[in-house]
Parts: C-alpha cells; sequence; structure tokens
C-alpha cells in the first residue's frame, strides 16, 4: 500500500519537474531559424565595439513564428532582447501651428491649420489635439499645399473621457501645407502643434486585403453587417483602413478578435464612421492594441441600407529586434558565424529579460540582417516538452488518480459493508 502512495506522488509531481525542464532554452523545440549576419570583420577587433545589434522582423519569421517564441542564440548561448517599432528609433519633434480660421457653415464647424515650413526630409506623423469638455466625435480632416482646392486624407474618431483622452491624430508621414478639420459638433478643440519625424523609411506596411478572401455577411436579427478577416498570415495588425461606396454616412461599429485558445471573440474598440463629403473618405480605425489574431468587424446599420465596402487594409507596424551584443563580442571564438534566431515554438513563453528596462539608445548600435528562412535540422519532440509533455502529463495525473482513489473505493466498499451488517 506505501508504494502506491509513493509511485502516485512520483506521477502527480510530475507536472511539475515538466515545467521546471520548460524553463530551459532547448535548440530542438524551434522548427525554423535563420542565421544573423551582417557583422563586420572588425567587430572583434574595434576600441569602440557596438553594444547593441539589431535585425528587422521580416514576413517569414512573422508567418511562421511569434513574438513570444523568438530566441536569439550564440554559441548555444541564450543572448537577450527585447522588440521595438522601428519609429522609436527615429524621435518626433514638435512644432506650433499656425490658426487660419475658424468658423461654421451651417452645421459643420471647419478650422484650417497652416504648417511651418519642414526640412526636404521630414514628414507631418501627428497632430495634437486638446478640447476643454469631454465627448466622443468624428473629425474630417483635408490636406492641401493650396487652400482653394483640399484633398480626402480620412476620418478619425476622436475623445475624451474623464479618465481618458485621445491627445494626438495619427498621420501617416504626411506632407502638406495646410489642414483642414471638420466636424458636425463644437466641441472646442484646440489643435497647437504638429509632431514631425524624418522620413528616412516607411515605418509601416499596408497590405490591401482582397473583398474575395473577406466574408461578408448580414445579420437581420441585428441590423448590422458582420465582416470577417481570418488573418491567416498571422499579421501583426495595428490599424485598419476601410473605403464604403456610399458618399454620407454615421455608423457605429465594433471590433472583436479571436481568442486562440478559447476560439471566441473579445472585444478589441468599439467607435464610429462617418462621411459627409461629396467624395469617398478613408476610415482610419487605430486598434487600442496590435492583434495578430482572426477579426470581426460588426457595423451597425440599424434601418438604413448596409454600406458596399470597396477597400480593406492592414496597417502593421514594422517591429525590429534590439539584442545585446556583449557576449559576442567577449566570446573566446571571435566569430559570429554560430548566432541565429529561432522561432517557431508555439508552446515557450515570452520571455523576460534584463533589456527591456536596462536599454540605453545612446550606445552604440550595429544592424544587421536575418539569413533565409530554414527548417531547424535539430528539430524533434520531447517527453518533457509540449506537446508530448502535455499529454503524458494528463495520462500520468489520470493514472496517479486511479492508484489514490482505488485504496479509496476499497476502503469505501468494506466500510458500507461493515454499515450494512450492523443494520442486520
Amino acid at each position: 500500500m506505501k508504494s502506491k502512495f509513493i509511485i502516485a506522488f512520483i506521477l502527480l509531481l510530475f507536472p511539475a519537474l515538466s515545467l521546471t525542464a520548460r524553463e530551459q532554452l532547448k535548440i530542438k523545440t524551434f522548427k525554423y531559424y535563420k542565421n544573423i549576419s551582417g557583422l563586420p570583420a572588425n567587430i572583434f577587433s574595434t576600441d569602440d565595439p557596438p553594444y547593441y545589434g539589431s535585425i528587422e522582423i521580416d514576413n517569414e519569421m512573422i508567418q511562421h513564428g511569434s513574438p513570444e517564441s523568438y530566441r536569439i542564440s550564440y554559441e548555444t548561448k541564450e543572448v537577450p532582447y527585447f522588440i521595438r517599432n522601428i519609429s522609436e528609433s527615429y524621435p518626433e519633434k514638435k512644432y506650433p501651428v499656425e490658426l487660419v480660421y475658424n468658423v461654421r457653415h451651417k452645421y459643420t464647424y471647419v478650422t484650417v491649420l497652416k504648417m511651418p515650413e519642414l526640412d526636404s526630409d521630414e514628414c507631418i506623423t501627428g497632430l495634437e489635439i486638446q478640447s476643454r469638455v469631454e465627448h466622443e466625435t468624428g473629425l474630417n480632416i483635408q490636406y492641401s499645399n493650396d487652400p482653394e482646392n483640399w484633398n480626402m486624407y480620412g476620418y478619425r474618431s476622436v475623445y475624451q473621457y474623464r479618465d481618458s483622452e485621445t491627445n494626438r491624430i495619427d498621420l501617416d508621414c504626411l506632407k502638406t501645407k495646410y489642414l483642414r478639420i471638420s466636424t458636425s459638433e463644437n466641441r472646442g478643440f484646440d489643435f497647437s502643434n504638429i509632431l514631425t519625424r524624418k522620413a528616412v523609411k516607411e515605418l509601416s506596411i499596408t497590405r490591401e486585403i482582397t473583398l474575395d478572401s473577406l466574408k461578408i455577411t448580414e445579420n437581420p436579427d441585428t441590423g448590422s453587417t458582420v465582416i470577417y478577416f481570418d488573418n491567416a498570415q498571422k499579421y501583426r495588425i495595428e490599424k485598419l483602413v476601410l473605403a464604403f461606396n456610399e458618399k454620407k454616412y454615421s455608423r457605429y461599429y465594433s471590433i472583436e478578435y479571436k481568442n486562440p485558445v478559447t476560439k471566441r471573440y473579445g472585444i478589441l474598440k468599439n467607435g464610429q464612421i462617418e462621411s459627409q463629403e461629396k467624395e469617398n473618405t478613408d476610415q482610419f480605425i487605430n486598434l487600442y492594441e496590435i492583434t495578430n489574431h482572426p477579426l470581426k468587424i460588426i457595423i451597425e446599420n440599424y434601418d438604413d441600407e448596409p454600406l458596399t465596402l470597396t477597400i480593406f487594409k492592414a496597417v502593421s507596424p514594422r517591429e525590429e529586434i534590439i539584442f545585446q551584443m556583449n557576449d559576442i563580442i567577449n566570446s573566446e571564438s571571435k566569430t559570429a558565424d554560430s548566432l541565429k534566431i529561432y522561432y517557431g515554438n508555439e508552446y515557450i513563453r515570452k520571455p523576460d529579460y534584463d533589456i527591456s528596462n536596462t536599454y540605453d539608445s545612446k550606445l552604440s548600435h550595429l544592424s544587421a540582417a536575418a539569413g533565409a528562412h530554414g527548417e531547424n535540422p535539430e528539430y524533434a519532440y520531447s517527453i518533457i516538452e509540449p506537446p508530448l509533455s502535455v499529454w503524458i502529463t494528463r495520462i500520468l495525473f489520470l493514472t496517479g488518480l486511479v492508484i489514490l482513489l482505488i485504496p479509496g473505493y476499497k476502503i469505501f466498499k468494506k466500510y458500507a459493508s461493515e454499515i450494512g451488517k450492523s443494520e442486520i
């Protein structure tokens, strides 16, 4: 009897042992890898070696992995890193804008702003906005180098509540002399400054999704249009751009994401889309957080006819991995041939390195490059790694539970028998 309890205890303890083993980085648990190249030959002999290295996350790493599964290895040793938007390496500047006029045209309030003179390599990335009252408002934005001829830029939804607010309007590296902002509500908006950044490279990737790849349905019970985007390529999306055939409309919407574990949809954002113009207005919807999950967009039509979707774009930030170089510089081998990035382990947890808090942008950086996508020749299943360890853990746990239940059942049966005899 005692031996059975010992066996059961060991079997029930196995999940804890397997969790401990999973804390160690094992190269063979990753399906794919890339060699990291581009390190100069004199990196080991220079008196001022780079403190950080960087590589851009490419489509193959996005499609076959996730930010949680990325691991950088040098001579089998794990290299600390963190991920950031490439835009963070190009700091923004702030300039005041000139108010040309602020007038009311019937039911529309119009503000025209003149931009300051910018350098040829600068572009506008944002417009600061403030209001004296709480609100949830839509703004139509136009731009022009000639205030007599305006080009439609798009619609933005802004808000200000007690604990949170929209304090800037994002603009995608726009170059213009004038901005025209119109709204149907007078909220006392103050547009005081623009934000600019050097236009050295595209800081986001815009992908136009074909309408045939979307599933669009009408829900007569709720009077809404539902757009399903399966995001099979696992794009990390920060913004959606929608356009419709109709010229004038005002609809509320909600965006939901599909949880990969529960397979249920959870709310990601609520808002409003609106167009009051004679031409089509692109609807820019900034998500509250970046997601790589399937999306469901619900547009409330109520008693109106459904809108006709003509354009669906997904905007992803360009991201890079910043990793420490000190282990490489101080290595005995003095070679960078074994520097690799591994990915494609869907069970591994997100790493937590000190570098995310200790990073110093003033220290020297080196831009490297990720090589060709390849299958990891060392990849293999392990009994102490998911998914095998999950099933083994379940089987052993149930086995241990059965071993514990058998003596309990015998005791219960004996006790019930004695109760029965005493009643007779």
